[in-house]
């Protein structure tokens, strides 16, 4: 259903529906909890999208084998929050996502395009009066040439 809302709007009234009613039922049903962030995420609704995504467990995606959708949602919680500037975000925020990454299995590693999109979009966030802009982008490309996704950001590269 999640994937669907975006053929037609009416899809995704339905999801974020279905997405609440699983809730309802089971309040730390972690995939819907996830998938119901990611729908709010993509619609622009930032400050939802985080309050579900710090409520999801990584263990539960840890223990399924799938410790890449714990790398993105952590990509996708920092992302939230640039889009919100939220004051608690500083340099050793973006240090700690790439160290986080580096020190995981290559094959775990999705290729972070959420964060290369907000990067681009959020030039004249406020978190850049207090964080060191060149800085970050500096440390997201070295870290985009080391796990060797320069070709499939190129595009947020170059407008970065």
């Amino acid at each position: 259903m999640y994937k669907s809302f975006a053929v037609d709007e009416d899809y995704g009234d339905r999801a974020e529906h279905y997405l609440k009613r699983s809730l309802s039922l089971n309040n730390e049903h972690q995939f819907a909890r996830l998938y119901l962030g990611h729908y709010y995420y993509d619609i622009g609704r930032y400050e939802d999208a985080l309050s579900h995504f710090e409520r999801i467990t990584d263990d539960y995606f840890l223990q399924a084998n799938k410790a890449w959708r714990v790398l993105k949602l952590h990509e996708l919680i920092l992302c939230c929050k640039l889009r919100l500037s939220c004051s608690e975000i500083n340099l050793d925020s973006f240090r700690s996502l790439i160290q986080e990454i580096d020190r995981s299995d290559p094959d775990d590693v999705p290729v972070p395009l959420e964060m290369a999109e907000t990067l681009a979009e959020a030039k004249e966030s406020p978190v850049w009066q207090t964080v060191n802009r060149t800085q970050v982008v500096r440390l997201f490309i070295d870290f985009v040439e080391k796990q060797d996704f320069k070709e499939a950001l190129r595009h947020y590269i170059v407008v970065l």
